[in-house]
């Protein structure tokens, strides 16, 4: 069976206090103590921790390929990957169920708020599309922008009304 991954995408905030390696095996632990690896592909040995199983992907790091350094080009970024057999599917409810209390989507939100950290369910891109009385309004928001923090936090709320008028 083929596959593909999920991952989890979070933002350092001022109260984060862990390093991104810390936070890696925290997360780690947590999830393969969890119901999710009953559809997970494995790497590595057990002795080892299954190393490269759950993968961290962060900001700046410059062997990505491009695409992942634009998806990570937000300063105090990182992603969590876990690769997943297409069983997943049939049982949807494990990964992405918010509601689920041991699901991949519930326990990186509950890992978030317990190392202050932003959780974007669908990542945070950057980009997004308004409808305009022109038609769809393109936006695109820069690594560099000055209102970054106020702007994750009504993404967070999918507050994409406000975010148009910080940028414009």
């Amino acid at each position: 069976m083929s596959g593909e991954a999920k991952t989890a995408f979070f933002r350092r905030t001022k109260d984060t206090t862990k390093s991104n390696k810390e936070l890696h095996e925290e997360f780690s632990k947590i999830i393969l103590y969890s119901p999710v690896t009953k559809h997970m592909k494995f790497y590595g040995t057990r002795f080892n921790g299954h190393e490269g199983t759950i993968s961290l992907y962060a900001h700046g790091d410059e062997s990505l390929p491009k695409w992942m350094q634009e998806d990570l080009r937000f300063k105090d970024t990182f992603e969590f990957s876990i690769s997943l057999y297409d069983s997943w599917s049939e049982d949807w409810e494990l990964i992405e169920g918010v509601d689920n209390e041991g699901s991949f989507a519930f326990l990186a939100q509950k890992f978030a708020k317990h190392n202050n950290l932003q959780y974007f369910e669908d990542g945070f891109t950057g980009e997004f599309h308004q409808k305009t009385t022109e038609g769809h309004k393109h936006y695109y928001i820069q690594s560099n922008d000055k209102s970054l923090d106020k702007i994750c936090e009504l993404w967070l709320n999918n507050d994409f009304k406000e975010i148009t008028k910080i940028m414009e």
